[in-house]
């Protein structure tokens, strides 16, 4: 049985959220009310059926291919402005309750237009729930636009464009997301490169369920600024180093991990011996609802599984606030 209490001390520190996917952080319920409003065919109409679809069940083996079709489901529930603006509003809301007040919010704008939504609308409709969400809750937020695996460059290069055009406004970098097993970063290469020469925050989904040369690439071709889960870093320890003096934290993401099969238990993960090597770590949820997690149920397994002292969990909160891209973000 997988361990999922929050320990109270963890609850009450003000926490920074840098790994956090929309569309995989949305409310149930909130999903159930918008499927009755734009006419979406879901099973069974409640909370438990809806969840069968979309939240990950404990003990069966999956992969990162698997687990990423969960978003199949999901994305429906994002395809007008008022549910993206909706979306965005209630995860801050949902941060918020969990002290977390620096959140990074990422999302691919192209998995938006299924119903006829342009760019800019899906732009437009992030930034005004974001912008209620920064009115009604004491907390720092911005998005990471992803460019996607398995989409055309052209469309990465795009996002690109969007993230200079909303850069400073509500859009604090880009990413490459998707199955890192299937479409390696060198695909992607020109519209990242480009990215980070037009001075926009670059991050990569690095040395998830790929090799340690994809970190490499990412670091060294790229420059990116942090790599997204970056845990297969445990196998190159020189780097770990080399990282540490570049000053690029790992997003790691304890969870998912283990629900992806690229870690085959919790025991098992390498965050500890990263974070023993003074890697500089940092822990998040990935996605609050298929992982039914939280980053608060996540600092808590780390106390739970490599018996962490709170020293520690403010150490890689620490991590957090200073890795993070929103200008200003400390506590």
């Amino acid at each position: 049985m997988e361990f999922n209490i929050v320990y109270p001390d963890i609850l009450k520190l003000k926490k920074a959220e840098l790994h956090l996917h929309l569309d995989g952080s949305l409310r149930p319920e909130s999903m159930l009310e918008i499927a009755a409003e734009e006419n979406i065919p879901i099973p069974g109409k409640n909370v438990l059926a809806l969840k069968k679809q979309c939240v990950y069940e404990e003990g069966v083996k999956s992969s990162l291919t698997k687990f990423l079709k969960y978003f199949q489901f999901t994305l429906q529930f994002l395809q007008s402005e008022s549910s993206l603006s909706r979306g965005v509003y209630e995860l801050l809301e949902d941060l918020n309750k969990e002290n977390v007040t620096v959140a990074e919010i990422r999302f691919a704008p192209h998995l938006h237009l299924m119903k006829g939504l342009t760019l800019k609308k899906v732009m437009d409709s992030v930034i005004s729930g974001l912008e209620k969400g920064l009115n009604d809750f004491p907390m720092k937020a911005g998005f990471i636009l992803c460019m996607l695996r398995g989409l055309k460059v052209k469309h990465a290069h795009e996002v690109v464009e969007i993230a200079e055009e909303y850069y400073g406004k509500g859009v604090i970098g880009v990413d490459l997301a998707g199955d890192e097993s299937k479409y390696p970063l060198e695909v992607y290469r020109n519209p990242l490169i480009i990215a980070s020469q037009k001075g926009i925050n670059v991050t990569v989904h690095a040395g998830e369920s790929g090799p340690v040369e994809e970190i490499r690439k990412a670091v060294f071709e790229i420059n990116a600024k942090r790599i997204g889960h970056g845990i297969a870093v445990i196998k190159d320890p020189p780097l770990i180093q080399i990282l540490k003096e570049k000053k690029i934290a790992l997003e790691i993401c304890p969870t998912s991990n283990v629900q992806t099969n690229v870690v085959k238990s919790y025991p098992f993960h390498p965050v500890n011996h990263i974070f023993q090597k003074e890697g500089i770590v940092t822990i998040n949820s990935d996605n609050r609802l298929i992982s039914n997690t939280s980053i608060s149920k996540e600092l808590s397994k780390m106390l739970h599984y490599f018996h962490w002292t709170i020293d520690d969990v403010k150490k890689v909160i620490d991590n957090a606030f200073k890795s993070s891209f929103i200008e200003n973000a400390g506590r």
